[in-house]
């Protein structure tokens, strides 16, 4: 996630102008989902130090890779469709997940716009 928190107020015109095919073509991705902007409450969320974090200048707003969010009480209020359940863990070492064997990858948001990608095999 990255956000203009402590740079900007984000402005609704500079946001309105984002370009999501530019970006992710910019940073080589697939897609980019312009997911905002969104008002934080603080307490919820364990920052980067804002001063070692890289920023990077979408459009007229400058960014910066800022957060990881609690997620352990969001299982109680998500509508997950029948069989799915959710769940947190926190991982002994990093984890990439690109794509399976053949390259596919199974990303969703919920109401909340919140994005998952399915997890298989070991």
């Amino acid at each position: 996630m990255v956000t203009s928190l402590g740079l900007s107020d984000c402005p609704q015109d500079d946001w309105a102008a984002l370009d999501a095919a530019q970006i992710a073509a910019n940073n080589g991705a697939l897609v980019a989902v312009l997911n905002g902007p969104r008002f934080w409450t603080l307490d919820a969320i364990i920052s980067d130090i804002r001063n070692d974090a890289p920023t990077q200048v979408f459009g007229n707003i400058e960014m910066f890779s800022a957060a990881t969010t609690q997620l352990g009480s969001l299982g109680s209020v998500l509508q997950l469709p029948a069989g799915w359940t959710f769940s947190t863990q926190v991982l002994a070492a990093d984890l990439s997940i690109l794509s399976d064997d053949a390259g596919n990858a199974t990303i969703v948001q919920d109401e909340f716009q919140n994005t998952y990608q399915l997890v298989t095999g070991p």
